[in-house]
């Protein structure tokens, strides 16, 4: 049982959980104040987990295909610099950011091969690569550049031990999560206006409350 007090709003709080995913990807890093993190992904995870970094002092650069979700990281302030690697090479503009030297810590949060390629090539010599989506498939990486740059690959699922920070985080102010609050339905449009949604149309959807009183 974790307590939360009435500076929490109950819909927000019920975001605890899922940011606790994000922290705890955070402690695994160890990551610190004053790094830089390169984030690839901006779903639901990949925000939180944004959201963490920043409360954290670390500068935070996104990478993300989808429009809605980049303007949902714009919109939330989550994210220092959001770059689409549709656009840019994102190794590179990573590279002119970090003043040629790469990030400190990556997170891997969208199970794409190509965007695991991507974390690793963008990450300086001694740099940790977080892996955070949860793979249904094989993966492929790059183990010549993780041995030359003497890199640390690290998993990390769910959280241990994280809700209570994560608590305080929101609590103090450091966190805002309202606007990772992207609907509020009724409890009788849990399937046309909930699952639907999730599974057909999901990438402007962070976090759906369903609150029986409306």
């Amino acid at each position: 049982m974790h307590p939360i007090s009435d500076k929490i709003p109950l819909d927000q709080a019920a975001l605890i959980e899922p940011l606790s995913v994000g922290h705890h990807a955070y402690v695994r890093s160890g990551a610190k104040a004053g790094d830089v993190a390169l984030v690839g992904g901006a779903g639901p995870i990949g925000l939180l987990l944004a959201a963490v970094l920043k409360a954290k002092g670390i500068k935070v650069i996104i990478t993300e295909l989808s429009k809605a979700r980049k303007d949902k990281a714009r919109e939330s302030g989550v994210a220092d610099y959001i770059l689409d690697p549709s656009e840019v090479d994102v190794v590179e503009e990573v590279k002119k950011l970090t003043n040629g030297e790469g990030v400190d810590v990556a997170f891997e949060c969208t199970s794409v091969n190509k965007v695991l390629d991507t974390m690793v090539e963008a990450c300086r010599p001694t740099a940790k690569v977080v892996i955070v989506s949860i793979w249904s498939h094989p993966a492929t990486i790059n183990v010549h550049s993780v041995v030359m740059k003497e890199l640390d690959v690290r998993g990390t699922i769910a959280y241990c031990n994280d809700h209570a920070e994560t608590i305080k985080l929101v609590e103090e102010g450091k966190i805002n999560l309202e606007p990772f609050i992207t609907q509020r339905i009724k409890l009788d449009e849990l399937v046309s206006e909930g699952f639907e949604r999730l599974i057909h149309n999901n990438e402007s959807a962070v976090k759906i409350i369903v609150n029986p009183n409306l």
